[in-house]
């Protein structure tokens, strides 16, 4: 039901650039909408964290039909889920903590470049960020807000260009994002196209995620020409700006009855079925073993790695931090070069939350 990971924060943009802290990541799958389980998030995250966390859902282009059924099922959970936790504050922070979401789509601007290519430091003045903060919200955006960011990430990009139907896929990518753009817009989502195979916006996404947390610098303009790499960030878009592109009507069609969920192959040969170790179980031998965090392997002693995606001084600096962790089953077992869009499967939401 929930994996944990974590990533260090780290601002790619500065050469001598130190991990200044991790981002603990929880790791959702479909079975946290359960009757069961739809209520354990909330004893995951305290209502004080709120403000430290963003909320990533991950779906799978290479399984087109299902996108937005996922996609629409998610936010739903994220915003019954999130809301309930703001309703424990009092009015007036309510009230802050759903403005201070507000005010990043309205302080939203494009970053500016200078002839060689590298980010030029602007700020606003207090009289032009004050007019911004007094103008209403774009039309449409925001109008399910549950007071956390929500990043849309849509993986396995390549399939654009290696799948045997990649023709097909490529005519109905517009009308895919479209579909994506208009619930984004609603519940204040940003977009993200990413690829791990291919290393499309992986560094993007981490970089982003810094951006929307810790106020690190936003480092590139929206796309919204190169198929494999659409991004989307809070505060670009609106529905205005959508129905000026859906001179189609495309918005007007029932995203299923265009997007055919497709039969899958039969599996040649089965797979052999693996049994895992009962999880009460697994804990108690913990307990009852001191040693047991030292005889864990690492990743490379598995022979085992999680995709190389990050810049070299991104992987370095995470292994720098593994060595300062002092949970040892953290440091032992979980390679610190796990990105979000990679660590998780199709369907899934990853809520990251920042450890001061």
């Amino acid at each position: 039901v929930i994996d944990f990971t974590f990533l260090p924060i780290v601002n790619l943009l500065e050469d001598d650039s130190e991990s200044i802290g991790e981002m603990g990541v929880w790791l959702l799958n479909e079975s946290m909408q359960t009757e069961e389980y739809k209520n354990l998030l909330q004893n995951l995250i305290k209502p004080k964290d709120i403000v430290k966390c963003a909320c990533l859902v991950v779906v799978d282009l290479s399984n087109r039909a299902e996108i937005m059924n996922s996609l629409k099922l998610w936010t739903k959970f994220i915003y019954e889920n999130f809301s309930k936790l703001v309703l424990k504050f009092d009015y007036d922070k309510q009230t802050k903590i759903k403005t201070a979401l507000e005010n990043v789509f309205k302080l939203y601007e494009e970053p500016q470049f200078d002839e060689e290519g590298k980010l030029k430091k602007e700020e606003l003045t207090e009289e032009a960020k004050a007019l911004k903060l007094e103008a209403p919200l774009k039309e449409g955006v925001l109008k399910s807000n549950c007071g956390v960011p929500i990043i849309f990430i849509v993986n396995k990009t390549d399939v654009l260009s290696e799948a045997d139907d990649k023709y097909l896929i490529e005519q109905q990518s517009e009308f895919i994002l479209k579909h994506i753009r208009e619930l984004a817009i609603e519940f204040g989502a940003s977009v993200v196209y990413t690829s791990g195979k291919m290393n499309i916006n992986i560094e993007l996404l981490y970089q982003y995620i810094c951006h929307r947390l810790f106020d690190f610098p936003l480092v590139k303009k929206a796309n919204l020409i190169e198929k494999d790499s659409y991004f989307i960030p809070a505060g670009f878009d609106s529905l205005g700006i959508l129905r000026e592109s859906d001179t189609g009507g495309e918005l007007k069609k029932v995203f299923e009855d265009e997007i055919k969920l497709e039969k899958k192959k039969e599996r040649k040969k089965e797979e052999p079925e693996i049994e895992c170790e009962d999880t009460n179980i697994f804990l108690k031998r913990i307990k009852d073993d001191p040693n047991f965090h030292s005889k864990a392997p690492m990743a490379s002693e598995r022979g085992t790695s999680a995709p190389i995606t990050q810049s070299d001084r991104f992987k370095e600096l995470s292994e720098r931090r593994r060595e300062k962790i002092s949970n040892p089953t953290v440091a032992t077992s979980i390679p610190t070069t796990t990105n979000p869009a990679t660590a998780a499967t199709a369907s899934t939401v990853t809520v990251i939350f920042y450890i001061i």
